[in-house]
């Protein structure tokens, strides 16, 4: 990478961070009432470049809230690697989901999930299917450890783990069911483990 692009990712992750800050205020805006000028303002660069790298202010919204879940599957993947049993892996996984979380605004969280169930601008898409094959290969490497150790009946396979988890995390999509959990997020945890034990473990 030469100066010119080290400059340019360098402003770009300027503009990037004062979005965020604008869209993460603890208020009931957040992402709608977005300006480019305040971004410019805030990030001290021009507006005329933060619509040369982002094309409007919704491309820049969408690249915000792609980093936000880039970083969260990036510490996933981080945790995934480290030699952990099973059962105190997936704790540790589900603790560090909820920080990060927690340090959104509930404004945020809304704009984060509408954004990524109702977005149709270009890339949307393509974007989806990263993240979800991403969580998904995490997700698919956790299994695979437990059925190693014996934490995980074998007789539950991929595509089923896989459906019961999208089934139970489409009621954390709802920020009022997001907050009610929280307090019982590793209960929930434990509850899972405990149901996808081979029988005998139970």
């Amino acid at each position: 990478m030469n100066g010119f692009e080290r400059r340019t990712l360098a402003k770009k992750e300027q503009v990037l961070d004062a979005a965020f800050d604008l869209m993460n205020a603890d208020s009931d805006n957040g992402a709608e009432t977005l300006s480019i000028a305040d971004a410019a303002a805030r990030s001290h660069v021009s507006r005329a470049t933060i619509f040369n790298y982002f094309g409007s202010k919704q491309g820049l919204i969408s690249a915000v809230f792609d980093r936000f879940l880039a970083r969260i599957a990036e510490g996933a993947e981080r945790i995934v690697t480290q030699d952990l049993p099973f059962a105190q892996m997936m704790m540790t996984l589900t603790r560090y989901e909820l920080d990060c979380l927690s340090r959104v605004s509930e404004q945020f969280y809304r704009d984060l999930m509408r954004w990524y169930a109702e977005d149709s601008g270009p890339g949307m898409q393509d974007l989806r299917v990263r993240y979800t094959e991403r969580s998904f290969g995490i997700l698919l490497s956790l299994f695979a450890k437990g059925r190693q150790e014996g934490s995980v009946d074998p007789k539950y396979s991929d595509e089923f783990l896989l459906l019961y988890l999208r089934m139970m995390t489409q009621g954390a999509l709802d920020p009022g069911i997001r907050d009610a959990i929280v307090p019982y997020s590793e209960q929930f945890v434990e509850m899972l483990i405990k149901g996808i034990a081979p029988s005998t473990s139970r």
